[in-house]
Protein backbone atom coordinates (compact mmCIF):
# COMPACT_ATOMS: atom_id res chain seq x y z
CA UNK A 1 0.00 0.00 0.00
CA UNK A 2 2.09 2.78 1.05
CA UNK A 3 5.17 1.95 -1.60
CA UNK A 4 2.69 3.08 -4.59
CA UNK A 5 2.76 6.58 -2.72
CA UNK A 6 6.17 6.81 -2.03
CA UNK A 7 7.19 5.56 -5.38
CA UNK A 8 4.99 8.11 -7.06
CA UNK A 9 6.92 10.45 -5.02
CA UNK A 10 10.44 8.83 -5.69
CA UNK A 11 9.84 9.06 -9.12
CA UNK A 12 7.76 12.27 -10.12
CA UNK A 13 8.71 14.33 -7.19
CA UNK A 14 5.17 14.59 -5.55
CA UNK A 15 2.24 13.07 -4.71
CA UNK A 16 -0.60 13.31 -7.97
CA UNK A 17 -3.31 12.73 -4.59
CA UNK A 18 -3.12 11.41 -0.93
CA UNK A 19 -2.36 8.24 0.31
CA UNK A 20 -5.01 8.72 3.30
CA UNK A 21 -6.89 6.16 2.33
CA UNK A 22 -3.95 3.67 1.93
CA UNK A 23 -2.81 5.23 5.73
CA UNK A 24 -6.10 4.32 6.89
CA UNK A 25 -6.13 0.35 5.71
CA UNK A 26 -2.40 0.49 7.38
CA UNK A 27 -3.60 1.35 10.71
CA UNK A 28 -6.62 -1.21 10.30
CA UNK A 29 -4.32 -4.29 9.31
CA UNK A 30 -1.89 -3.43 11.87
CA UNK A 31 -4.31 -2.85 15.11
CA UNK A 32 -6.34 -6.26 13.67
CA UNK A 33 -3.15 -8.03 13.54
CA UNK A 34 -2.14 -6.45 17.20
CA UNK A 35 1.53 -6.14 16.18
CA UNK A 36 1.17 -2.58 18.39
CA UNK A 37 -0.95 -0.96 20.54
CA UNK A 38 -1.68 1.72 17.80
CA UNK A 39 -0.67 1.65 14.21
CA UNK A 40 0.24 5.44 14.73
CA UNK A 41 3.22 3.64 16.81
CA UNK A 42 4.89 1.85 14.06
CA UNK A 43 4.02 4.31 10.42
CA UNK A 44 6.99 6.67 11.49
CA UNK A 45 9.31 4.14 10.93
CA UNK A 46 7.53 2.09 8.14
CA UNK A 47 7.21 5.09 5.80
CA UNK A 48 11.28 5.30 5.37
CA UNK A 49 12.01 1.64 5.37
CA UNK A 50 9.29 1.56 2.68
CA UNK A 51 11.34 4.76 1.06
CA UNK A 52 14.55 2.79 0.90
CA UNK A 53 13.01 -0.57 -0.61
CA UNK A 54 11.46 1.87 -3.68
CA UNK A 55 14.96 3.00 -3.72
CA UNK A 56 16.63 -0.46 -3.64
CA UNK A 57 13.95 -1.49 -6.47
CA UNK A 58 13.82 1.49 -8.69
CA UNK A 59 15.05 -0.39 -11.81
CA UNK A 60 12.75 -2.80 -11.15
CA UNK A 61 9.91 -0.81 -10.70
CA UNK A 62 10.26 1.42 -13.40
CA UNK A 63 10.93 -2.25 -15.72
CA UNK A 64 7.72 -3.50 -14.49
CA UNK A 65 5.88 0.15 -14.90
CA UNK A 66 7.21 0.43 -18.55
CA UNK A 67 5.89 -3.41 -18.77
CA UNK A 68 2.62 -2.48 -18.11
CA UNK A 69 2.03 0.57 -20.38
CA UNK A 70 2.71 -1.68 -23.02
CA UNK A 71 0.36 -4.45 -22.26
CA UNK A 72 -1.69 -2.69 -18.89
CA UNK A 73 -1.59 -6.66 -17.62
CA UNK A 74 1.21 -9.07 -16.26
CA UNK A 75 1.24 -12.63 -15.22
CA UNK A 76 2.94 -13.39 -12.30
CA UNK A 77 5.26 -15.35 -14.21
CA UNK A 78 5.87 -12.26 -16.47
CA UNK A 79 6.71 -9.94 -13.43
CA UNK A 80 9.20 -12.65 -12.31
CA UNK A 81 10.62 -12.78 -15.65
CA UNK A 82 11.26 -8.95 -15.62
CA UNK A 83 12.77 -8.56 -12.21
CA UNK A 84 15.03 -11.73 -12.35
Amino acid sequence: MMAGALAEEEFFGELAGDDCRDRRDMLYIISAARYHRSGFDCLPRLRPACRRLVRRHRDKIECVAQALLLRRTLTPDEVDELIA
